[in-house]
């Protein structure tokens, strides 16, 4: 019913109702940008338009946008391969319910939601088909060798709506299947899925221009990035700069090359190594028997320190998506090693002579010992202190802390929450810890002069200077 009534243009978008001399509103109860008709609620509005990127449809979201009937996009459709077919059909379907819920002042789902019930829903329906003809389906949807003397790479990418993070994969193989080599690693601030999928073509592209591999295909899932990597269609897209440094890579580094799209079937190796890239948090780079090396100490006799563990870094760890996670290794890295230093510098208990020096004692206070400003004295990895840091770390993990200060020094997953929070925030004027370490400070001529310049330094200024 619903396809015939699209079909039809008789769906009850604002503007139909309005031909029907309806005096209404007729501004789109999604946006509240433009007038409501079938076109701009389903490929033009912006909302709508994140739906069609995050579930790879974008190319086909711009083609029929560019339709002049609902009869014209029912012909579009119908000329794709069955897939993408019911891909379309479904998410018009789930889309029009979304936009009806928001209609109705009731709650709309969110993006990521929306598109997990397509999925969901697509999958249903193909589940409905017989055994044979799924059988058949997988026997042709396998990855194929590519000809004598070329390397095939495969690239894919794993990516999260809610945090802009994810992660890269890639696999190289020669002519007989063999693997020759492979890669992943963690993303972050990515604005889109398309944005992932580019950036992974590009390092596969890059470790097979460094192995010198002269004759490639270059094989991925997405269609979008194959067109806008066969085509100039998409040199002038946010996106554009992007498509012809890969581009580029392949015209400058290679002796031939082909861009190849397959089915997600076929790709399975590339997605798996992305998935795993886009789960290396801070756990990839602080191991346990590294944190246990290098605070040693912190169980001892004399110290408060048993307290602290790693799984409770670990936990706490994980509210902060962008702690320890953003730029490449070295940057990652250079981040992480700063707040350890940091933090165990203000849990030695101010033992500066320490045996194997105080850096050696993290983590064995977990209470400031002078006990100043009561109640609200230093506590934690950051020791945390002053009424104003309790209310300020209290408002943005959702916990009470001004009148229940001692959650810092009686549970250890809150502990590093606060000491992770301090280290994400900025402390006006003063830039964030994470800002300077990850190079997203730029120093003013004021901060030069007065010698306030990108560093470690600097994070000892913002957590204990003026």
């Amino acid at each position: 019913m619903f396809l015939w009534q699209f079909a039809h243009n008789c769906l009850l978008v604002k503007r139909n109702i309005a031909r029907r001399g309806i005096k209404l509103e007729t501004l789109c109860p999604v946006c509240n940008r433009l007038d409501e008709d079938s076109g701009h609620l389903f490929f033009k509005c912006k909302k709508a338009k994140e739906v069609w990127r995050s579930l790879d449809l974008e190319l086909h979201r711009v083609n029929l946008r560019q339709c002049t009937s609902a009869h014209e996009v029912i012909e579009y459709i119908w000329k794709l391969d069955r897939e993408l077919q019911l891909k379309c059909v479904v998410l018009l379907r789930k889309w029009w319910g979304a936009r009806n819920k928001e209609n109705a002042n009731e709650s709309m789902p969110g993006v990521n939601e929306i598109c997990r019930t397509v999925l969901t829903t697509q999958r249903e329906i193909q589940g409905l088909s017989t055994k044979n003809a799924s059988v058949r389906k997988a026997r042709n949807n396998q990855w194929k060798p590519p000809p004598a003397g070329v390397y095939k790479i495969n690239t894919d990418r794993a990516f999260c709506q809610a945090t802009h993070n994810g992660g890269w994969g890639f696999v190289a193989r020669d002519d007989h299947g063999v693997f020759l080599e492979g890669g992943c690693g963690k993303l972050s601030r990515i604005s889109s899925a398309l944005h992932a999928e580019a950036l992974a073509a590009l390092h596969g592209v890059e470790r097979a221009a460094e192995l010198g591999m002269p004759h490639i295909i270059l094989e991925t899932d997405a269609a979008v990035l194959g067109n806008a990597l066969r085509t100039n269609d998409m040199d002038r897209s946010p996106l554009g700069c992007l498509f012809r440094q890969i581009k580029a890579m392949l015209a400058e580094h290679f002796e031939s090359v082909d861009v190849h799209v397959c089915p997600r079937e076929c790709n399975r190796v590339a997605d798996s190594m992305a998935s795993y890239g886009g789960q290396q948090g801070v756990g990839s780079i602080i191991t346990a028997q590294m944190f246990e090396s290098m605070l040693s100490h912190r169980g001892d006799s004399g110290c408060q320190g048993a307290f602290y563990t790693y799984d409770a870094f670990i936990e706490a760890a994980k509210n902060f998506p962008a702690f320890g996670t953003t730029g490449n290794d070295e940057t990652r890295r250079r981040e992480l090693a700063a707040f350890f230093g940091q933090t165990s510098h203000e849990t030695t208990g101010g033992w500066a002579t320490a045996p194997g020096g105080p850096f050696a004692w993290g983590y064995c206070r977990v209470n400031e010992q002078s006990q100043t400003d009561p109640p609200y004295y230093g506590r934690g990895p950051i020791q945390l202190a002053h009424k104003y840091n309790y209310q300020q770390a209290g408002q943005a993990l959702g916990l009470d802390l001004v009148n229940n200060p001692d959650m810092v020094s009686s549970n250890p997953v809150v502990a590093f929450k606060t000491a992770i929070w301090f280290w994400m925030t900025p402390q006006s004027p003063k830039p964030s810890c994470h800002d300077v370490m990850t190079n997203n400070w730029t120093p003013s001529a004021d901060d030069r002069s007065a010698g306030r310049l990108s560093g470690y330094g600097e994070t000892t200024n913002i957590i204990n200077g003026k």
